[in-house]
């Protein structure tokens, strides 16, 4: 007769709940790119590229989430040891993971230089984003090499799991704190446009709003990992990546909601603005025939930038 396997619940189904819920995320990206390139068929090579690649890494990741729970469930069923010890294929989910975070936190990085037209904050967020795969990269190699999810635990180990999780939070907090400063000073100097100064309200309580979700995410897994000795943690891992992709994406496809106000903030985060100054770019309800826009320069300046 077979042993009696242990409860399961907070390890081999944390990590379904995990990979269920970012397959449902996985779902919503998929619309969300499809709605993109039906909708904005006018943007660049680069950013369609970008979204195009971010979505291939979301699907590679989705796959290796679906192998391994496979594998686990189905070939090694009942197999203790391949719960803490799984297939690889849950080791490439980190290093997609690593990837997805790094082009997705730099796509919001290049948005504070686009829309301050200084590129101190974003070379610092770059770096840091560089950092973190770094780290993600030494965790894979790690991982691939070692007994599972107990080598994560060495203490020669634990420092590399703890900096690659805070750098994350820190550099998406960084960004967003840039990008509402920068916003609020838009605000500040645009008292003579009402529905331009609504719009940048309502700019700087979404990208609150997505800080806080995604930031979330990383310190929970954070406390999770320092706090218990099980795989619960994982769960906010498996979720981050895809919750920071579907930000990406509503960013991009919600620029389609502000071209039915009289004014509205362009956001095109491919703009490159030579200028110390940023400028909002205006579009009204009767050019939209011929894309016609009305440049209003912040501080005196003519230049491009956007959010």
């Amino acid at each position: 007769m077979s042993p009696t396997l242990p409860a399961l619940d907070d390890t081999l189904g944390a990590m379904e709940i995990g990979i269920v819920l970012g397959t449902f995320l996985f779902g919503l990206l998929t619309l969300q790119t499809f709605n993109y390139f039906r909708t904005y068929t006018q943007d660049t090579l680069m950013l369609k590229t970008l979204v195009g690649v971010v979505w291939g890494l979301e699907l590679a990741h989705s796959i290796s989430g679906w192998h391994s729970v496979y594998e686990i469930t189905v070939t090694f069923s009942g197999q203790q040891a391949y719960i803490l010890d799984p297939p690889h294929s849950i080791v490439l989910m980190v290093l997609f993971s690593g990837v997805l975070t790094m082009v997705v936190e730099t796509f919001f990085a290049f948005r504070v230089r686009n829309l301050s037209g200084r590129w101190l904050i974003t070379v610092i967020c770059s770096i840091l984003n560089v950092l973190a795969l770094i780290f993600s990269i030494i965790l894979v190699v790690i991982f691939w090499r070692g007994n599972g999810f107990p080598i994560l635990r060495e203490k020669q180990n634990l420092w590399i799991v703890a900096t690659a999780s805070c750098v994350v939070p820190a550099t998406n907090i960084l960004v967003a704190i840039s990008l509402c400063y920068y916003l609020w000073k838009i605000h500040q100097d645009q008292a003579e446009f009402v529905k331009t100064r609504t719009m940048v309200v309502t700019l700087i309580v979404w990208t609150a709003e997505t800080t806080i979700m995604t930031s979330v995410m990383s310190i929970m897994q954070v406390i999770l990992f320092v706090a218990r000795d099980d795989l619960v943690w994982g769960t906010f891992f498996l979720l981050h990546a895809k919750l920071l992709s579907n930000c990406m994406l509503a960013s991009l496809n919600g620029r389609q909601r502000f071209h039915s106000q009289t004014e509205v903030i362009i956001a095109d985060s491919t703009a490159t603005n030579n200028h110390s100054v940023s400028v909002i770019r205006m579009n009204r309800m009767g050019d939209t025939s011929d894309n016609r826009v009305k440049e209003t320069p912040v501080g005196g300046s003519s230049g491009e930038s956007s959010f």
